[in-house]
């Protein structure tokens, strides 16, 4: 399904709410270097040249190769967002998002951080609107 504001497809959803793109992996997901060329090229597509703040909320992803990671990262990967908060609920995925934002810290091209609940993510993310 996709409109102006509303992009899905197996691996994806993107909607944009309130001037934020929330952004949900699918559980069960397998995102390689194609797919995360397809994700940016959706996403860049639905923002139609804005630039917006972004909420990531992981249902269940499976993995994210590290080809991907890196394309996702910077670059062409990154563009339409002034922000990122990471909604992370497991403990141990928490833990794995921190790690790999510290060893991107230099690189990052915004301002990325973790919460573990919605609302407090989306409060932190009013001040890039």
């Amino acid at each position: 399904m996709e409109s102006s504001e509303f992009f899905e497809d197996d691996i994806i959803r993107f909607r944009i709410e309130d001037g934020i793109l929330f952004t949900y992996y699918r559980k069960g997901a397998s995102i390689d270097l194609d797919g995360a060329k397809k994700i940016v090229q959706n996403r860049l597509h639905l923002l139609n040249g804005r630039v917006l703040p972004m909420i990531l909320l992981d249902e269940g992803i499976k993995e994210v190769k590290r080809e991907a990671r890196i394309y996702l990262s910077e670059g062409e990967g990154v563009q339409g967002i002034s922000a990122c908060a990471f909604i992370v609920t497991n403990p141990f995925t928490k833990v794995v998002v921190q790690f790999f934002l510290a060893l991107n810290a230099k690189s990052n091209a915004f301002p990325v951080k973790t919460f573990s609940a919605e609302e407090d993510g989306l409060k932190w993310l009013e001040a890039y609107k």
